[in-house]
């Protein structure tokens, strides 16, 4: 039998059960804590997992019990093999741009865009770093390109070449960005996506022709087939993709706090403990 002695002491040594922090230790953990932020849809998730077919719309319930949008994929599935497709040339214009000469002060610090690749991040652009000005638009190639134009990086340093850019807002470019006019027959964001899902096959494919500096092209890029569904199916799917991918990017930046809150914890538990350094 145990004395009442021991049983203190027993109690005193015992250590808790390994499993979440208690309540000291959450309040460090929770000092970031971020809002809870709507996952991607069941068909983008199986998507990012690689899975051959989606899960069907009775498999897939919303938060209100209602039907369910139908899964990204699932309407490429059904759509795709009725799709049209058309090489860029024969779709819409399409031009390059050019650098201003330098040496001439006329030309710089007007109110007019200029677009280099480098700002080029799959996004809209809508201001650079650099402006022209009206004089040299007029006295070199420039060219004053409408809103909805897609840029394309043709060549750039580290990731650049082969990402691109939708232009909310009339600007000039260099001579790296290859520019898709827009035309009545195609979404520009659409076009913007499905170069962005194509972007990997591009860089490979003018890696596989050699040479310290691989770029793309005006010739390869106007050569591209391109898919052309109807313009409500090209304008449902952007929306919908534009919704699935923000998303997503919310669900990481939440998770990369979280982890970035774990990554602190070790060193607040010990403050919490010894306070901190003199």
């Amino acid at each position: 039998m145990i004395s009442g002695g021991k049983r203190k002491e027993a109690r005193e040594d015992a250590r808790p059960p390994v499993g979440k922090p208690d309540a000291w230790v959450g309040t460090a953990a929770r000092a970031d804590a971020r809002p809870p932020v709507r996952e991607p849809d069941a068909g983008l998730r199986m998507a990012a997992r690689g899975d051959a077919r989606p899960p069907s719309n009775n498999s897939v319930r919303n938060r209100e019990g209602e039907r369910p949008r139908e899964p990204v994929l699932q309407v490429l599935r059904d759509t795709k093999a009725e799709w049209n497709w058309i090489r860029v040339c024969d779709l819409t214009e399409t031009c390059s741009g050019t650098t201003p000469a330098r040496g001439n002060h006329e030309f710089y610090g007007g109110s007019i865009p200029w677009v280099k690749t480098g700002e080029l991040r799959d996004a809209r652009v809508t201001e650079t770093e650099e402006h022209v000005t009206e004089e040299a638009l007029k006295r070199s190639s420039l060219r004053l390109l409408p809103e909805e134009t897609l840029l394309i990086a043709m060549y750039g340093q580290g990731q650049t070449r082969g990402r691109t850019g939708l232009l909310g807002c009339r600007a000039t470019t260099n001579q790296a960005c290859f520019a898709i006019l827009p035309s009545p027959q195609f979404d520009p964001e659409f076009m913007q996506l499905w170069f962005r899902a194509n972007y990997d096959r591009l860089r490979t494919q003018t890696e596989s022709r050699g040479g310290n500096q691989p770029n793309l092209n005006g010739e390869l890029l106007n050569q591209e087939l391109v898919p052309l569904p109807p313009l409500p199916i090209q304008r449902a799917l952007a929306a919908r993709l534009r919704a699935e991918i923000s998303a997503a990017t919310d669900l990481r930046t939440a998770l990369e706090a979280k982890l970035a809150t774990l990554d602190r914890l070790p060193a607040a538990l010990l403050r919490q403990v010894f306070g901190k350094a003199e």
